[in-house]
């Protein structure tokens, strides 16, 4: 070797090596990036207002809708009309349609004694 050649293998206080000047400026840049966001981030959620989260849920419950995708107003709007359509029907009904046993009908729970396959023993 020349004298005034530079060996990037040796390592001396104030000479540190390629490897450690490499992981010296990488945590410098990780550093201010971390930092610039890290402030980003502080910045968002500062800037986040009670108003803002208003406006949010505002907008999901009254906000722009489609027949495949109403919004939550118009949801509960439907369930009510649907449920108002009924309770109507039924109020129309004759009160006995609700007291009469259809024996044709399975859906119809059996009352005591009333069971074709009792024995009666056991009811």
């Amino acid at each position: 070797m020349a004298a005034g050649n530079n060996d990037n293998n040796t390592q001396s206080p104030t000479n540190p090596s390629s490897d450690d000047l490499n992981q010296e400026l990488r945590q410098s840049i990780a550093d201010a990036y971390s930092f610039v966001e890290g402030a980003k981030t502080s910045q968002t959620f500062s800037s986040l207002t009670f108003e803002d989260l208003m406006a949010q849920q505002i907008t999901i419950l009254t906000g722009p809708d489609t027949p495949q995708r109403p919004n939550v107003l118009n949801r509960i709007s439907s369930v009510v009309t649907r449920a108002q359509d009924a309770i109507t029907k039924i109020q129309q009904l004759p009160p006995d349609f609700f007291t009469q046993k259809d024996n044709t009908d399975a859906v119809n729970t059996e009352l005591a004694g009333d069971d074709p396959y009792s024995d009666g023993v056991n009811d």
